[in-house]
């Protein structure tokens, strides 16, 4: 498994930047076209694949600012920043995967790839090192936030999400808050941009589930959410 796994591994770092770029573009058309007549089996077919375009963008930038990667262990033992973002975008594909079916235990299993993969994008920033005085600014704006937005969705979340919305809430709130800490520290712009954009695009996901499902929530939440990974994926260029 883990031979076939370093063979995919070397595949993707082999697709350029722009075909990367395009094929997430493309596919993530496709798929808000397909949300719009409720189509799962537009779901199966576009939403992997356009998830891969990002992870492919990734490791094109991985390559050409850290070299390639010899072994598919290798995302997972290095311990800089790139690496950990890479670990990001690929439970960020797990959970979309997971999300897709309509099962609650697997959609639970999605929010858990998801939490983790703000956890790995957490490290990434804190890797870069953060300023202590830039993550005290954003968390004057964060906590008003996370409360508004728990106030807003508690009473339409089932008693079995409470906590795991309260949860994820907070860690990709803390996410945001350490990606304005790196960029007070000297990281660039774009990380705070893809995670605050990322951060957005979770609303719409909640949305759906709890508050109001509607095609706005995918029209407007799955655009941002594949910008916010490409812009984290095209920021492993500026970790010079």
């Amino acid at each position: 498994m883990s031979g076939q796994g370093t063979a995919m591994l070397a595949v993707a770092q082999a697709v350029p930047w722009e075909t990367a770029l395009m094929t997430t573009a493309v596919c993530g058309a496709l798929l808000v076209l397909g949300e719009r007549v409720d189509s799962q089996l537009a779901r199966w077919a576009f939403k992997p694949v356009a998830s891969l375009g990002f992870i492919a963008a990734a490791l094109a930038a991985h390559t050409s600012v850290f070299g390639a990667y010899h072994d598919l262990w290798d995302v997972f033992e290095a311990d800089d920043p790139a690496s950990a973002i890479v670990i990001g975008l690929l439970l960020s594909w797990w959970g979309d995967v997971l999300l897709i079916p309509s099962s609650e235990i697997v959609f639970k299993s999605g929010i858990l790839a998801f939490l983790l993969g703000h956890l790995a994008y957490s490290v990434a920033f804190l890797r870069m090192g953060v300023d202590a005085r830039g993550c005290g600014f954003a968390v004057l704006p964060v906590i008003p936030f996370a409360y508004i937005v728990l106030c807003w969705l508690m009473p339409d979340v089932p008693s079995d999400m409470v906590a795991p919305v309260i949860a994820y809430i907070l860690v990709i709130c803390s996410m945001v808050v350490l990606s304005v800490g790196a960029y007070a520290a000297g990281a660039d712009e774009l990380f705070p941009i893809g995670a605050i954009a990322f951060l957005f695009s979770d609303l719409f996901v909640a949305r759906e589930r709890f508050v109001a499902p509607g095609f706005v929530n995918r029209a407007i939440g799955l655009p941002l959410y594949y910008g916010s990974q490409l812009i984290l994926a095209a920021a492993i260029y500026r970790l010079v």
